[in-house]
């Protein structure tokens, strides 16, 4: 009678290795899938966090250009206007010299200021009176200089030359004017003379 062997596998070797990993291997299988994730997602979260500072950036960077597009836009308004092209403006070195003004018909250039007179106060003189003590009448004497002027009494006890003189003269408010008598040879003459500060 014969028998009959079945194959079986061989044995493993000497050298081989058998390893097993799960729930009975003792690692902490939980914690390195959490880290894994953790890792993961911190890495997306940090892509998505750079996208949108990009995102910011341009948003900031495009309201600060219409911005300035607004402003320029308000600034050529002025210049649809062909007049306010055209216009000039006029300085003067020394205002306290001279003033100038523009119109549109000017013509650019530089100009120069020639002193030709120097202005002088104007004078007043009037007709002759004969003897220094003598009357020359009573009322109200009105004096204007430009814009400002004043009212002097004149009555019995300076109606003469001398003090209508001395009566302008301390008038609280005298326009600018300053009194003085002068003798010649057909009498004495009252004469008004401008004070130098009201001719400026």
């Amino acid at each position: 009678m014969s028998s009959v062997i079945s194959p079986t596998s061989p044995p493993p070797s000497a050298g081989s290795t058998i390893t097993s990993t799960g729930i009975g291997s003792g690692l902490d299988i939980t914690g390195i899938v959490s880290s894994l994730t953790t890792a993961f997602g911190a890495a997306q979260t940090t892509q998505l966090t750079n996208q949108q500072n990009n995102l910011d950036a341009q948003v900031s960077a495009y309201g600060t250009f219409t911005s300035a597009l607004d402003t320029l836009q308000l600034s050529l308004n002025a210049l649809k206007t062909p007049a306010a092209l055209a216009g000039f403006d006029a300085n003067v070195a020394d205002k306290t010299v001279a003033s100038a003004t523009t119109t549109a018909s000017a013509v650019a250039g530089d100009y120069s200021l020639e002193v030709i007179n120097l202005a002088t106060s104007a004078k007043l003189t009037s007709n002759p009176v004969v003897g220094a003590g003598t009357p020359v009448g009573t009322g109200t004497l009105k004096i204007a200089v430009g814009g400002a002027n004043t009212s002097i009494s004149i009555s019995s006890s300076n109606n003469t030359l001398a003090g209508i003189a001395a009566a302008i003269n301390s008038a609280a408010n005298n326009p600018g004017v300053t009194a003085s008598v002068i003798t010649a040879s057909d009498g004495q003459r009252l004469v008004l003379s401008g004070t130098n500060d009201r001719q400026r």
